[in-house]
């Protein structure tokens, strides 16, 4: 079980149906990339870890995408 509270690491489900690249970034609260959570080409399933204090998601694709953050 992971620690609870805005500093702490949780985790993230993340699938992408596309051909092409797919990068997503967890941006801090000056709105600059400080995670790349994944990155990839193609179709996509996995989990990754991400800081809950993270203030946003970056996406870049060319397909459909979903994000679960737990």
């Amino acid at each position: 079980m992971l620690p609870a509270g805005p500093d702490s690491i949780g985790v993230a489900t993340i699938t992408h149906n596309g051909s092409r690249d797919v990068a997503i970034w967890s941006l801090n609260e000056g709105l600059e990339q400080s995670d790349l959570l994944v990155d990839e080409i193609g179709n996509y399933i996995g989990q990754v870890r991400w800081q809950r204090g993270s203030a946003l998601i970056q996406v870049s694709t060319d397909g459909d995408w979903s994000i679960d953050l737990q």
